[in-house]
Formats: C-alpha cells, structure tokens, sequence
C-alpha cells in the first residue's frame, strides 16, 4: 500500500518493483480496500470431508489388506481413491509387496505349539540365533503409485542380479562375525561355517559371566543345517546346547530382525559391487543398535504366547 498510496507508483510500477504479474498487484490492492487487509479470511480453502473417525476405518481396513479403491467404495461417505491414499500414507502406510510364507500343515500347527509349550519360559537371553540370507546388488523397487491406463513405469535391471549370500549369528548379549559367500550352500560349507564363526566373536560389555559360556544355538531346519555331519559338528561347537527348532517358524528366529534392518540400510545405499556390498553390510552389522536385537529377544515369550492362543498358526512377528 505504500507504493501505491505514499510513493503514488502505479499498478504496472509496482508489478516491476517487486516484482510479480500486474493481476497480482491489483487483486491485492482491491482486497486491501475491500477489506482494509491482505490476508484471507478465516475458514478459506476447501473442507475436510473425512473426520478422525473416518480416518480411522480407513487405516483399519486397510490393515485388513484391502485396496485404495475397495476402501473408497465401502467408506460411510463419498471418497476418492486419492483421499485414500492420502489418509494411509499420513498414517504412515506404503505400498508395499505381500510377504509370502510357507503354508503352515497340520504337522507343523502341532511342532510349533510344543514348542511354544516348552520353551516360552526358556532363558531366550542366552541363545544365539543363527541364519542366512541372500542380498542382491540390484534392489529396485517393485510398486508404486501409477495411472491404471496409461504407460507403466519401467526400471532397467541386469538379466543376471549378482547376489552374496550371508551368514549371522546374534542374541541379547553377542553375536558372529558375519560369514560372505556365493556359492550355493551345501552340508561342507555350511560345516566350514559355523566352525569358523562359533563361538560367537563379540560379546556385550554387561554379558553376565554365566552367559560367556553357556550360549545356546538356535537354527532353522533348513536340510543343510540338519545333516549327521553339521549336526555331530554344532553340538561340539556349543557343547549339545541345542533348541530343535520346528520347521517353517522363521517368526521364532530373530536373526530374521536383523536380516530386515539389515537389508533396509543397504536399500538406502547406491551399492554397485559385491566388494562394496560386503563393506556396508560388515559396518552395519558391527554397529547395529543392541537395543535394537534385544527388544526382539525378550519379545519371544510374546511370540509363543501368541503361536499358542492361535493354535500353532503364525505369529505377527
């Protein structure tokens, strides 16, 4: 107002001054003297259809695993696929691919709840969980948000991924060196393995003294795991303190924890090499949080608690 009214610049002068568009200036100046102020009155702008209560039943269904649009037509009001979208993501929510899981059989129902039986009141502080995975040097993103009809997005991949395979061991109070390889695992290497890396080579500096010593192993029943040889070789190597671990229940191995941090770390890498992936993953692993590993420990009675109130279906871990 001061360049119009005290310096007496016109409309066009002050477009230049600014500078900005001369509709601008004079939407500006009418308001001003409509209203005697620049600014919007209150309750401008478009209304919020969805109450928190809305949102609610949103993130609920979605959590049931139902689609934007299958959300948007059950919804109390009208909505918008997009508004969906909007409210999930707000919440926290990705796109992300369904987790596919062996199918649990009757034999395995029964497996799991006898070990959830006896072992819920185990001392899990003690037991060192032992694992592999595989992580692959192209780690591209399979979904996301696109227009149904026109051309899809298209990422460019190698025919042939490089991957490195890993090895790990951890629990409450120590974990492995991590073991790298990318040949295809057999009962040899897997014996190479664990006669390299058990004991375990890291302890925590509160490791009780008890503890150092009396490690218990816990693995998967993975068949290269389970050969006469590895597992005349395991028992020697923790002295028989071994959990028969039932089969198809990654949900009671919490390296499975540590393999997701892992891998959601290295996502954020743009790594090129294998040797560069070994790097990143050896200094991630050497500092993963022990808070981290440990609220995971102390969740396995929870697991079983959970395993045995659903009759030996899976766990939410």
């Amino acid at each position: 107002m001061v360049l119009r009214d005290d310096i007496g610049l016109s409309q066009t002068e002050i477009a230049s001054r600014i500078p900005t568009s001369c509709r601008t200036v004079y939407s500006v100046l009418k308001k001003f003297d409509e209203t005697g102020s620049v600014h919007d009155k209150p309750g401008r702008g478009p209304k919020h259809k969805l109450t928190l209560e809305d949102e609610k039943k949103i993130v609920k269904r979605a959590k049931q695993g139902k689609s934007a649009a299958e959300i948007a037509i059950q919804a109390d009001i009208a909505v918008s696929d997009r508004s969906v979208r909007r409210v999930l993501k707000k919440n926290h929510l990705a796109y992300l691919r369904i987790k596919r899981v062996p199918r649990l059989t009757s034999t395995h129902k029964e497996q799991r709840l006898t070990y959830a039986a006896e072992k819920i009141n185990a001392e899990w502080r003690k037991v060192l969980f032992l694992d592999e995975k595989s992580f692959w040097l192209e780690t591209t993103t399979t979904h996301c948000w696109q227009i149904p009809g026109e051309e899809r997005k298209k990422i460019e991949k190698s025919r042939w991924t490089k991957k490195l395979h890993v090895f790990g061991g951890i629990g409450y109070y120590c974990k492995t060196k991590l073991y790298f390889f990318t040949s295809n695992l057999n009962g040899e290497l897997y014996q190479d393995i664990i006669q390299q890396r058990l004991p375990p080579a890291h302890f925590a500096n509160d490791t009780p003294r008890r503890f150092r010593d009396k490690w218990v192993v816990v693995q998967d029943n993975d068949p290269k795991h389970k050969t006469n040889e590895s597992m005349q070789l395991l028992r020697q190597l923790c002295n028989n303190r071994l959990y028969d671990h039932p089969a198809n229940s990654p949900d009671f191995n919490v390296m499975e924890d540590a393999w997701s941090y892992l891998d959601r770390e290295v996502r954020k890498s743009k790594i090129r090499t294998i040797n560069g992936l070994k790097r990143r993953l050896t200094q991630l692993w050497e500092d993963l949080p022990w808070n981290y590993i440990r609220k995971s420990v102390d969740s396995m009675p929870a697991r079983l608690q959970q395993c045995l109130d659903r009759k030996g279906a899976r766990t939410d871990y």
